[in-house]
């Protein structure tokens, strides 16, 4: 759970994320959060981040735009760990 995350730079409003390591290419931590790629259809995002993203034309997420995205550690207030053998579990959250 999250306040915000940064798309190529830009800040956008969000709710959640999901982060796995299967499907969070180039996953980095950075000094005050991490940094990933990440996938979203072109209607949802800004001029400058269609102009600096890479639009994908096969595989599963043809049609998506790969774009840079960051989170910083300041904007979470939470994180719930979801795995497939078992329950979720909160591991973290502001009070």
């Amino acid at each position: 759970m999250l306040f915000q995350y940064y798309i190529e730079g830009e800040p956008c409003s969000a709710s959640a994320l999901t982060v796995t390591p299967n499907d969070t290419p180039n996953i980095n931590e950075t000094g005050d959060g991490f940094r990933c790629d990440a996938f979203f259809p072109d209607k949802v995002l800004s001029l400058h981040a269609l102009s600096v993203g890479q639009k994908m034309t096969s595989g599963a997420m043809s049609g998506t735009i790969r774009v840079k995205l960051e989170v910083k550690t300041e904007d979470v207030v939470g994180i719930i760990v979801r795995t497939e053998s078992g329950p979720e579990s909160t591991l973290y959250v502001v009070s």
